[in-house]
């Protein structure tokens, strides 16, 4: 009974200490993997039930990170770009702000792809490459997060390449 009195409460807690966009996007996956203990509990135990338990909690708690990953990294440059600089410098050459969000760009992260929406710099002069101030910021590596970039490199260095696509699959 004392834990059915506590739910309500921590649900307020969480409600509000969680942004209600990113509640909204985590539910579906947090019901998923609430089903996936149901149906383990309700089951027989055996190997084959604990497998399967235990690789779809491994995959939800994956896509709650990618969700999570997801969303937070959306949430850095403002909405409106007003609030941004309408230009910036940057290595001996300026650039200026564009009023729409580039197209969304696929990354890599450790939890899997995510989609990520930023604001453009062009260049005022003729020059090749645009620049993404957030993409910067976030120390990106070819289209992958930090973390990913880190992981890929030490199985890299320890593994031979047979050995390092066998652990990702």
């Amino acid at each position: 009974m004392q834990d059915a009195d506590r739910c309500p409460r921590s649900l307020a807690i969480l409600i509000r200490a969680v942004s209600p966009g990113l509640l909204l996007r985590l539910l579906p996956v947090i019901v998923s993997l609430v089903c996936s203990v149901r149906r383990f509990q309700a089951g027989e135990v055996a190997p084959t039930a604990t497998f399967q338990l235990e690789t779809d909690i491994e995959r939800h708690l994956r896509e709650l990170g990618r969700v999570i990953m997801e969303w937070t990294l959306n949430q850095l440059e403002p909405a409106d770009p007003g609030l941004l600089p309408p230009q910036l410098h940057w290595r001996g050459e300026y650039y200026s702000r564009r009023t729409q969000r580039s197209p969304l760009r696929r990354l890599a992260c450790l939890f899997g792809p995510i989609r990520l929406s930023r604001y453009v710099y062009r260049p005022l002069e003729d020059a090749e490459h645009c620049l993404f101030p957030l993409e910067l910021a976030l120390g990106l590596v070819d289209g992958t997060t930090p973390a990913l970039a880190d992981h890929v490199g030490r199985l890299s260095a320890d593994l031979t390449q047979k050995c390092v696509l066998r652990t990702r699959n």
